[in-house]
């Protein structure tokens, strides 16, 4: 008799505390703050680039309303000419200069939407950084199971100043036609993959150095591909975005994660005035 009762009281225990985990519990949000979002990343800023502009939305918000009636004014220190049209399919601004910018000219971007205060963000373009070879090897990465991928090596030469990087690798077929390559790295530079499959890296560790970048993945070496890499130096602001972003993905859903505030540049708004300034060079098969 006594351990029937010891074994209700058991299971009226793990009830008790199975209702306690499920209890609904009604939390208090502030209402997020109005605003305008800017968004733009100028990976290669030759003539400029495109800009979205939305309400500003809170993160769980995945459904940004574009912003149509913006008037956008962009003004640089070689004084050019810009042309703004607003792409009705894609719901962005294109940006575009009479020419093309120059290294060390500075980009102010303002943004006027009524009601709201005008949005401000400005960037320096920084300089281009050749990639001086290109390696690749089949099956040339191993990883500790023992699988094998292939694997690029990018080389270049850093300046002596800080620099900022990404590297994007696309393939393109015999027909032309042209693929995204997702690829990853074990360098101790490496800081990380964008949403956008950006390779980002800085210069942290080999400053004014030659060094060599090694990338692994799967490509396809087939005769009549070929393989272009893009090496991009971005600007300070472009790459403190870019890394934060790779932070809050690695976080993913952990519950015990700090919280992760994406970088920001943009004057009574939120969002990313980013520019970076990219070379290429392409790999036959």
């Amino acid at each position: 008799m006594n351990k029937i009762i010891y074994f209700g009281a058991i299971l009226l225990l793990f009830t008790a505390c199975e209702d306690f985990f499920l209890k609904e519990v009604d939390i208090k949000v502030d209402k997020y703050p109005e605003g305008i979002a800017l968004t733009g990343i100028w990976k290669n800023s030759l003539q400029g680039g495109a800009v979205f502009i939305s309400e500003a939305k809170a993160i769980l918000d995945s459904t940004p309303s574009p912003i149509e009636n913006a008037k956008i004014e962009i003004t640089t220190t070689k004084n050019r000419t810009w042309n703004t049209t607003f792409n009705t399919r894609e719901k962005i601004y294109n940006c575009q200069s009479d020419s093309d910018i120059e290294i060390g000219e500075e980009i102010n971007i303002k943004v006027t939407i009524p009601n709201f205060p005008v949005l401000e963000a400005k960037q320096i373009k920084p300089d281009t950084v050749s990639i001086t070879n290109i390696d690749f090897i089949v099956n040339g990465h191993t990883d500790i199971d023992g699988y094998k991928s292939d694997l690029i090596k990018v080389q270049l030469n850093d300046p002596p100043q800080k620099n900022y990087y990404g590297i994007k690798i696309f393939q393109y077929d015999q027909d032309g036609n042209i693929y995204n390559r997702y690829l990853n790295s074990q360098d101790q530079n490496f800081k990380g993959l964008t949403e956008d499959d950006v390779l980002v890296f800085n210069d942290d560790l080999f400053n004014g150095r030659k060094m060599t970048m090694n990338l692994y993945g799967y490509i396809d070496n087939s005769t009549g591909n070929s393989l272009e890499v893009e090496l991009i130096n971005l600007s300070e602001d472009l790459y403190k975005y870019y890394y934060s972003q790779i932070i809050s993905l690695s976080s993913g859903e952990n519950p015990f994660s700090e919280p992760i505030t994406i970088h920001q540049n943009v004057l009574n708004g939120y969002g990313i005035f980013g520019i970076g300034s990219s070379t290429k060079k392409i790999l036959e098969f």
